[in-house]
């Protein structure tokens, strides 16, 4: 069975909505977040695992925009690009972790 995508996405106190919908094939990109929206748009026509990249990818984003960490788009989407694949990468591949970092003890 595969995981459904999630409404929502909470970041730190902002909500995020995330949304299939069908993006324009000239442009070539898998998603898109629009930050005074709080919204991240996926393409619809892309396979599971891209789409999972695209997610990650995509909150990167929605996560340094809102602690303002870049001041140039060219250098954010560098980084993001480079840390997206190893981080979905190292949240699959270590269950136990990421039970860990989630977990809510008292």
């Amino acid at each position: 069975m595969t995981a459904r995508l999630p409404r929502r996405v909470k970041l730190g106190g902002q909500s995020w909505t995330l949304q299939r919908v069908h993006l324009d094939d000239e442009l070539g990109i898998f998603g898109r977040f629009k930050d005074r929206q709080s919204l991240i748009e996926l393409d619809a026509d892309q396979g599971i695992d891209q789409e999972r990249n695209t997610v990650t990818h995509e909150l990167l984003h929605a996560v340094a925009s809102t602690a303002r960490v870049f001041d140039e788009p060219d250098d954010e989407e560098r980084v993001v690009s480079a840390l997206a694949p190893w981080l979905l990468a190292m949240l699959r591949d270590n269950p136990a972790l990421v039970s860990y970092l989630t977990a809510r003890d008292s």
